[in-house]
């Protein structure tokens, strides 16, 4: 059984050295230290995706505040496929997709989406202080992430 086992082995490294040979930065990553974070976080800082996605974490928190004061349109944000689906878009950092979810389409003049939800179940006022909340905290939270960079 040995011989099978030390070829077995052999055929392993070999595959890892080709793998390494196979182009630049491959296998095992540089060591953790202040430094490395450092440059870690400075190049991610200058991601084209950076803005976007921290601008969508910041909201993603909000959302679900924003309705705090209303019960019965915590409910409806609980059912709500849009609302759901908007908040997840937000952590991708997609902010178009999840302002759609949440006002509808360009057709809807922003009463599409989540905000029809809220509409239909009798949560006018809930529906506008959402909307005012959102573009309100979208600014700051873009003021905010353009301040990081």
């Amino acid at each position: 059984m040995e011989p099978k086992l030390k070829a077995f082995n052999d055929a392993i490294r070999a595959e890892r050295a080709a793998y390494l040979k196979g182009g630049p930065n491959r296998g095992f990553r540089e060591a953790d230290s202040l430094d490395v974070w450092r440059k870690r976080g400075q190049s991610y800082l200058k991601s084209p995706r950076f803005f976007n996605t921290a601008t969508g974490a910041i909201m993603a928190g909000w959302a679900s505040s924003a309705l705090a004061e209303t019960t019965g349109a915590l409910n409806v944000a609980a059912n709500s496929q849009h609302f759901r689906r908007g908040v997840g878009y937000l952590a991708e950092g997609n902010l178009v997709a999840a302002e759609k979810e949440f006002f509808g389409g360009g057709d809807e003049g922003g009463l599409g989406g989540f905000m029809n939800d809220l509409i239909k179940e009798g949560y006018k006022f809930a529906a506008l202080e959402f909307q005012h909340a959102y573009y309100e905290s979208l600014k700051r939270s873009q003021e905010n992430v353009r301040k990081c960079r």
